[in-house]
């Protein structure tokens, strides 16, 4: 399947998909002291990666992926389908990095699927070295840390 520009934007990556995993630690503060502490895991999945592997739902026997299709609600297109996975008070933030690790190898073979879907070669895994222009990047979730 030949991948169209729109799909390629909606991957929100450089020639692949590009998702991400939050750990969130929520400090609540009643009055003068802290009240309760939360932690949560969630993803933000591309649009074009949600809609390849809802496409193709029934060949899927990841019961991850298929939690991800069936638990992940849309946000936009510019934030994607968030996937909230984890959520405890006064769980440990070892617990929640744990869940994270288990989302993340979760994503990794959600991209694995949708570039063989969409026959979409990554230019970083290609054998050719990548072009490097030097440009800050122009899509919000090239960015990195703080950009």
């Amino acid at each position: 399947m030949a991948v169209t520009p729109a799909q390629m934007e909606g991957l929100w990556g450089d020639g692949g998909p590009y998702s991400h995993v939050h750990v969130i630690r929520e400090v609540r503060i009643l009055d003068d002291r802290v009240s309760r502490t939360f932690f949560y895991v969630k993803a933000s999945v591309n649009p074009t990666s949600y809609a390849t592997l809802k496409a193709m739902e029934a060949r899927i026997d990841d019961p991850e992926i298929l939690d991800f299709l069936r638990q992940a609600t849309f946000v936009s297109e510019e934030e994607g389908y968030e996937w909230a996975v984890y959520g405890k008070e006064a769980a440990t933030a070892a617990g929640a990095n744990r869940v994270a690790g288990r989302v993340r190898d979760a994503i990794i073979r959600m991209h694995h699927l949708v570039m063989e879907a969409l026959e979409v070669t990554p230019p970083r895994l290609s054998k050719a070295p990548p072009a490097t222009s030097g440009e800050e990047p122009t899509h919000p979730h090239e960015a990195g840390p703080g950009g």
